[in-house]
């Protein structure tokens, strides 16, 4: 039962959103929206990159075998995926992953990084560091240069995530529930862990059954999801919440026009984006609490990008779209993709 439920958590993380600026026609928003990234994505299983305007559309690797992709390096060298695909048992259970690689854009090379290891997902941490959660869903660090994988936590937690500061993590453990679990029986608390980027010397933050997906907001404050219910099964809404990693003081963060659905904070820590409840893409401004829907039809995927002020997305048809972050200048890019990224 945690299993599943857990992927679909992550599928729903999976999802991207990237801020990107956008080359436009009108000459007065050229000076606004320069053109300053690349997007790479993955189309027929390859490695696909185009600008940010959707121009120069070029395949960069003719493997046939990309599955998934994770991202790119900070110097905007290497991008991260994985081949393969993942297998499920009837428990719920990972049984086969991707394997996790490099690729070197400028030399048209690929690294093979954690061999032996099956991966559910992947993270850049810095240029050279990178973390990844195994099919046995422990989570690993490898330095892709000495290629020796270092266990940092166990099965039970999700991907941890950096503070903007790179000193401690923040990491939510989900107990374990085995399938013939008895329905009648309390359900164990999900956990809220502050740890070094070690993942050791874990403090508990804050414990629900209910909560989900914490993020950094600042270096003292993590916000988190909480679904709401009506008796212990009819699920209503779900709730953000900021609590101080010092004091452990709890607060309502109430965005109004803002229905949030496990939302990815911005890099400038100052925005959230959620699927809405239903369907739909909304956003919340963090320092005005107030927020707005800005598409209406559903969204597959949705990341931000680096430069805090758009959102590339993919529609329900499978095409890769670029908005504003205020619901402006929505442009179709790509006919068909997923997994976008934006360089940064």
């Amino acid at each position: 039962m945690r299993k599943i439920s857990r992927l679909i958590v992550l599928c729903s993380i999976i999802g991207v959103v990237i801020f990107c600026g956008l080359n436009v026609l009108n000459a007065d928003e050229q000076q606004v929206h320069k053109k300053k990234y690349k997007i790479a994505y993955v189309m027929e299983k390859n490695i696909w990159i185009m600008n940010d305007d959707g121009s120069e559309k070029k395949q960069i690797t003719k493997t046939n075998d990309v599955s998934i992709l994770w991202g790119w390096s900070d110097d905007n060298k290497k991008l991260l995926y994985g081949t393969g695909k993942t297998e499920i048992d009837p428990g719920g259970n990972l049984i086969k992953g991707y394997k996790l690689w490099i690729l070197k854009i400028d030399e048209s090379s690929v690294i093979r990084i954690a061999e032996g290891f099956e991966v559910w997902n992947a993270k850049y941490i810095n240029d050279n560091t990178i973390f990844f959660e195994n099919k046995d869903e422990s989570i690993w660090e490898v330095n892709i240069n000495a290629n020796q994988p270092e266990k940092l936590l166990g099965s039970t937690f999700l991907m941890p995530e950096l503070s903007p500061d790179k000193k401690k993590m923040v990491c939510l453990e989900i107990p374990i529930i085995d399938v013939d679990y008895d329905l009648d029986d309390p359900v164990p608390p999900n956990k809220i862990y502050i740890c070094d980027v070690k993942g050791v010397s874990k403090k508990l933050l804050y414990n629900d059954h209910k909560i989900m997906h914490p993020q950094w907001l600042t270096n003292d404050t993590i916000i988190f999801s909480k679904a709401i219910f009506k008796g212990e099964y009819d699920f209503i809404k779900n709730e953000l919440f900021s609590i101080n990693v010092y004091t452990k003081t709890k607060q309502s963060l109430v965005i109004k026009n803002f229905l949030p659905n496990h939302g990815t904070i911005s890099p400038g820590l100052d925005k959230i984006a959620a699927n809405w409840m239903g369907k739909g893409l909304g956003v919340g401004n963090l320092k005005t609490k107030i927020g707005k829907k800005i598409i209406n039809n559903l969204v597959e995927e949705f990341i931000w990008s680096f430069d805090n002020e758009r959102i590339v997305y993919i529609s329900d048809k499978g095409e890769i779209w670029i908005i504003d972050w205020e619901g402006k200048n929505p442009k179709k890019l790509a006919d068909k993709g997923k997994y976008p990224y934006c360089s940064k």
